[in-house]
């Protein structure tokens, strides 16, 4: 009889950690999309724009928030503010609010 509990012990116990790789992929899935329209479709250059640096150290300005405000809700069709977008300190920051929103969507 126990034979058949442990393995759905087991699956409970490593959950956490499953879910935590998932969660990381989709966070560097989207510090990579994030950089991409920064410096595709915003034309920022390429180099400064880190997950680590801040939005000053990447050179996003307003315009760069508005661009990457309109491809979010052209491609996910995620409505956040670009005041929202500004708020945050870095790029992975940034990256992070736009996930925690599609995640909401989701």
């Amino acid at each position: 009889m126990t034979h058949g509990i442990i393995p759905q012990l087991s699956d409970t116990v490593r959950s956490p950690t499953r879910h935590f790789r998932k969660a990381r992929r989709m966070d560097d899935n989207m510090q990579e999309t994030v950089i991409g329209i920064l410096t595709q479709k915003a034309g920022l250059p390429p180099g400064p724009v880190t997950p680590e640096a801040t939005l000053t150290e990447a050179g996003v300005d307003s315009m760069a928030v508005a661009v990457l405000a309109m491809v979010i809700e052209d491609e996910y069709g995620l409505v956040i503010t670009e005041a929202d977008l500004s708020a945050n300190s870095t790029v992975a920051d940034l990256a992070a609010l736009i996930g925690r929103h599609l995640a909401a969507k989701a």
